[in-house]
């Protein structure tokens, strides 16, 4: 498992995977921040397009992503992640 962190508006964003496909993507701020695992090897140009595409998003620039993934999580957490975007872009939902 490959990782980095970055920064960005919302504070430093841990990424790890693959050097193929994102795994997942964590705020390291407050109250859990994710932990870099034993093995986990920190390769900072492994998600460089990540890191592009959030930079463009965060500045307005994006308005969608187009990145391979492959996230990790529990049945519920899938299903949350896939009734996440399903809200347009700009939106919010009650």
């Amino acid at each position: 498992m490959r990782y980095t962190t970055i920064e960005s508006p919302l504070g430093e964003l841990l990424l790890h995977g693959n050097r193929f496909v994102l795994h997942g993507l964590a705020m390291q701020t407050g109250r859990k921040p994710r932990t870099v695992r034993p093995g986990w090897k920190r390769e900072p140009t492994a998600f460089a397009e990540v890191e592009t595409q959030l930079h463009e998003y965060f500045s307005g620039e994006r308005t969608s992503f187009d990145l391979e993934l492959e996230p990790r999580g529990t049945p519920f957490q899938h299903r949350v992640w896939q009734a996440l975007r399903q809200i347009p872009y700009g939106e919010t939902m009650r």
